[in-house]
């Protein structure tokens, strides 16, 4: 069912300031994750620091996020890429079905190691170490701190490995770690599970080697096999000296985002993903460019890659805006990670295959960049989309005869071009001189990638739709889950009390040439979406035998 669909609005919220997004494109939480680690079955790993065992091309996941929850560190604002002598962290990822252990292979360059640092004054005697978070049911739940009652009501679990031998075991604290243990594994002696750990310093290298017991709740451990997905987390603490004196606080760098206390919440975490095979693995070699050059902004850019609602990966790119990435076969978005609102929403599609090399590229520019649309225009912007808001379409079409380059702008708040908008709320006459003034008739809203015509079949705009078909939209053009404006049209005629206007559009979206046989990404027709099977509907009807 599309009853939460954005162009609902139109109909019965004018004076909304934006288009709601589908449920699973509504905004996320901040501190949730698009980070995701991809596991391949492994045989024969010795946890012991050592890696020989471990195959060389796998993918390898970069730690790149700094921050800050114990106070200022020297690394808040550096770039924690591969040249990062203080802190360079990698790692790799494995499972075995059969005993239901992931494995880990995580190596993190820094120059200067702290294995162990005892003074009795610390609460929590921090060091350099690894933390591993996982939740075998991904139910992101969060635990109030007054609700803890050892591992089995933590939100997720978290073992920590210290590198170094130190009275006190991992983070020497008698409550956190009452049995001296390292790892030790939060709320419960982690000796007693089947988790492993091992770790060894190779020149500035200080490699960290897992075999962790991952559950659902604990003690029920989580049933690791091809096509599992957990939530996961994997963070790298990092303390330094300054002239053989600790002077900051240890920087805590997380594979996904930075949120304190993952244990109670598994809301932050990001996934890992359990493939069947090392052979379904191809890669893709991405690089990023800036739309106006002096906006500078792909260098060192955080990107997400996503498999229709499922997240893929969080990339950072290098000083010229390329990332590399091994991944399963399938069909991706490569978009601006979610945190960077100033981007404006853009994403481009490429498929994976096995055993093969993708390219790609995206091209960036600042949200209604100056630069691209001048003063004056971004100056009227705020009055532009308010009065297409309200429905006030002449004082929108005055706005639009001064500047006429607000046509290729996107509202502020929340990024969608200005022809989705003006479009599903019925404004013909703006339709129109957006699309006379440069509007992509093709442009599609970031919420779940719909185009104005998605819109105008939803809300059942016959004469809207009639004229985007003639500045040249698809009739057949799919969202994001692979819905046709004639399977909009269908659903909402399923819906709505007035069947009529719905009828006409669907005929002439057919009669423009739409499939009426295309499925979605759920296999289904613009038919099955419209309603259910009795005598009187008509919509059903015409779909299985449109007019030729």
């Amino acid at each position: 069912m599309r009853a939460t669909n954005g162009w609902v609005v139109a109909l019965v919220a004018v004076l909304s300031s934006s288009l709601p997004a589908f449920a699973h494109d509504a905004p996320r939480d901040p501190n949730h994750s698009a980070a995701v680690a991809f596991a391949v079955p492994l045989e024969h790993i010795t946890i012991d620091g050592n890696l020989a065992d471990w195959p060389d091309d796998l993918p390898r996941y970069r730690l790149f996020r700094a921050s800050e929850p114990y106070g200022a560190t020297d690394l808040a604002k550096t770039k924690l890429n591969a040249g990062n002598r203080d802190f360079s962290g990698t790692f790799r990822a494995g499972y075995d079905a059969d005993k239901d252990l992931i494995f880990l292979a995580v190596e993190i360059r820094d120059e200067d190691h702290v294995p162990f640092r005892p003074d009795p004054k610390l609460e929590c005697e921090f060091c350099d170490a690894c933390e591993i978070y996982t939740d075998g049911l991904h139910a992101e739940r969060l635990t109030p701190w007054y609700e803890f009652d050892g591992a089995a009501r933590c939100a997720a679990v978290q073992h920590v490995g210290v590198a170094g031998d130190g009275h006190g075991g991992a983070y020497a604290n008698q409550w956190l770690n009452p049995g001296e243990d390292n790892p030790l594994m939060y709320g419960t002696r982690g000796k007693d599970t089947k988790t492993q750990f091992a770790w060894k310093r190779d020149g500035d290298v200080t490699i960290y080697e897992w075999a962790v017991q991952a559950y659902d709740r604990f003690p029920r451990a989580t049933d690791l096999k091809p096509g599992a997905r957990i939530g996961f987390d994997l963070v790298g603490v990092d303390l330094d000296r300054h002239d053989g004196k600790v002077t900051d606080a240890p920087a805590w760098v997380p594979f996904g985002r930075a949120r304190w206390r993952k244990f109670d919440h598994a809301d932050s975490l990001g996934d890992l993903v359990c493939l069947p095979s090392k052979a379904v693995l191809g890669s893709v070699s991405a690089k990023v460019t800036d739309a106006t050059p002096t906006a500078k902004l792909a260098a060192g850019m955080i990107v997400e890659l996503w498999q229709g609602p499922l997240p893929a990966g969080e990339f950072m790119c290098d000083d010229e805006g390329r990332f590399t990435a091994r991944l399963p076969a399938g069909d991706y978005a490569l978009k601006p990670a979610a945190d960077r609102a100033e981007i404006a929403p853009t994403q481009t599609n490429f498929t994976v295959k096995g055993g093969e090399e993708a390219r790609v590229e995206l091209s960036v520019e600042r949200l209604n960049d100056v630069a691209i649309l001048g003063e004056k225009t971004v100056a009227n912007m705020a009055a532009f989309y308010q009065a297409m808001d309200q429905c006030k379409e002449t004082d929108a079409l005055a706005l639009l005869k001064d500047t006429p380059k607000l046509a290729v702008s996107r509202q502020p708040s929340n990024g969608y071009p200005a022809i989705t908008i003006a479009a599903p709320k019925g404004l013909a006459k703006l339709t129109v001189a957006l699309l006379d003034a440069g509007a992509d008739v093709k442009a599609v809203e970031p919420g779940h990638g719909g185009t104005a015509l998605h819109g105008a079949a939803w809300n059942a705009l016959s004469d809207v739709a009639a004229l985007l078909i003639q500045h040249g939209a698809s009739v057949d053009a799919t969202d994001r889950e692979g819905w046709t404006p004639l399977m909009c049209v269908a659903e909402s005629y399923a819906e709505a009390d007035e069947k009529a206007p719905r009828l006409a559009v669907a005929r002439i979206l057919l009669d423009s040439g739409a499939n009426p046989k295309a499925v979605n990404k759920s296999n289904q027709t613009a038919a099955d979406v419209a309603g259910p099977v009795a005598d009187r509907n008509e919509m059903r009807a015409l779909l299985s035998s449109p007019a030729k």
